[in-house]
């Protein structure tokens, strides 16, 4: 999980910063991780690849009010293959647990929608991000 920071100290108390931040659908951690750690946990390629599987957002301009929705993708069927883009310069493919397939749905208190897009996700004011291990193939 990341938490982004926003929330800061201002002139005026407590300061919502609403910028936008970018994340990506897969976020390698292996430059992050020791040496130990990536060939304990490494895939072939020397990468430790994490997948997106939900965002939270606060909606209002308060650190005492507002509202939070999340964006949760659902997980494919076991053996369902997908092919993961990072870039346009390499591809892969994964059997299960992917951060390209699943569909997207948003939460709130009363309602659960369907039919998002990564691109619609990747838009909005994220708060926390939720990524899990992809397996190694």
């Amino acid at each position: 999980m990341l938490q982004l920071k926003r929330f800061s100290i201002g002139n005026y108390g407590v300061v919502k910063d609403d910028g936008h931040v970018s994340f990506p659908r897969v976020l390698n951690m292996a430059p992050y991780c020791t040496n130990e750690c990536v060939q304990k946990f490494a895939d072939s390629n020397k990468e430790i690849l994490y997948g997106l599987y939900a965002v939270v957002v606060h909606h209002g301009m308060s650190l005492h009010s507002g509202h939070y929705t999340a964006f949760v993708r659902q997980r494919p069927a076991k053996g369902f293959k997908v092919q993961l883009v990072e870039s346009s310069a390499t591809a892969r493919t994964y059997d299960r647990k992917t951060a390209d397939a699943g569909k997207w749905y948003k939460a709130s208190d009363s309602f659960i929608a369907s039919h998002y897009e990564f691109e619609d996700i990747q838009s909005c004011h994220a708060y926390l991000l939720f990524y899990e291990l992809l397996p190694n193939v």
